[in-house]
């Protein structure tokens, strides 16, 4: 098993991942030899305390510690639940003109050490402008989604679980409130699809679709439909190409937002937010 060395630095014990150099906090150093899993990669490893924190000593592990020194410069990319590293923005930008990322991709910075998304990285923000309302709500639900599936293990993994929990339960509920906020434009859209398109609505004829439910559509035209009304709903989405970015956190409610977002895009992305 790989295994890191542990050390006392400015009251809290600090370690870094031997396989991608990212570095980990706990409040104290534990008892025993603790087996951690890293956040940035999902690297096991053990945590040991360092024989010697004397700079010959780490001069003396040269190797090692450059790797991780260049690792840790690196920036961290989430592709396919898969992290790859990226010596610098520019190699980013390369990967965004390629296609190989996109706006949401989840990125970590190695100089804040923090999680965003592709298009909250400064030096790229050239490459994506705010076109409308929808937009900028879509920018937000995807930082919420960094914020519950990378920022809070991390803060876990470094023994601030109550602040975590409490950033979690903030996340999840700004994830609600802009989903509920889509269905009430989406389901005003789904409703009168037939009407707009009689009266040939250029949107809904430049969307070229028709219009797949959601759960709120559904019982908005069915106010009767089953609870198994909503694993039809899934399947179609699904079918169509949208998948949660994030696995485990409100599943259904990331595709039908993805879908919604698209929809609501394609009709000029018109939204009143609440202030």
């Amino acid at each position: 098993m790989l295994v890191a060395d542990g050390r006392i630095e400015n009251g809290r014990y600090q370690f870094c991942c031997p396989s991608c150099g990212v570095d980990h906090f706990l409040k104290s150093q534990p008892s025993v030899t603790p087996t951690m899993s890293c956040y940035a990669c999902s690297a096991k490893f053990e945590v040991r305390p360092s024989q010697d924190s004397s700079a010959d000593h780490r001069e003396g592990e040269l190797s090692s510690a450059s790797s991780n020194a260049k690792a840790r410069r690196d920036w961290l990319v989430r592709i396919d639940d898969k992290t790859y590293p990226a010596c610098d923005s520019s190699m980013l930008r390369e990967w965004l003109k390629s296609g190989r990322i996109g706006r949401y991709t989840f990125v970590f910075d190695p100089e804040t050490r923090m999680w965003m998304c592709l298009r909250d990285v400064p030096e790229l923000s050239e490459h994506f402008r705010e076109r409308h309302a929808a937009e900028g709500l879509r920018d937000e639900f995807n930082r919420m989604l960094v914020t519950a599936a990378c920022v809070v293990p991390e803060m876990i993994s470094q023994g601030d679980e109550v602040s975590a929990l409490l950033e979690f339960e903030r996340a999840r509920s700004r994830l609600r409130e802009i989903h509920d906020l889509l269905e009430k434009y989406f389901v005003l859209i789904a409703r009168h699809e037939n009407f707009l398109r009689e009266c040939k609505s250029p949107h809904l004829l430049r969307y070229g679709k028709p219009l797949l439910a959601t759960r709120a559509s559904l019982r908005d035209s069915f106010p009767n439909a089953s609870p198994e009304a909503d694993s039809h709903v899934r399947e179609r989405l699904l079918a169509a190409g949208y998948a949660p970015r994030v696995y485990g956190i409100f599943d259904l409610t990331q595709i039908e937002a993805d879908y919604m977002f698209d929809v609501i895009a394609a009709f000029g992305g018109h939204m009143v937010l609440p202030a």
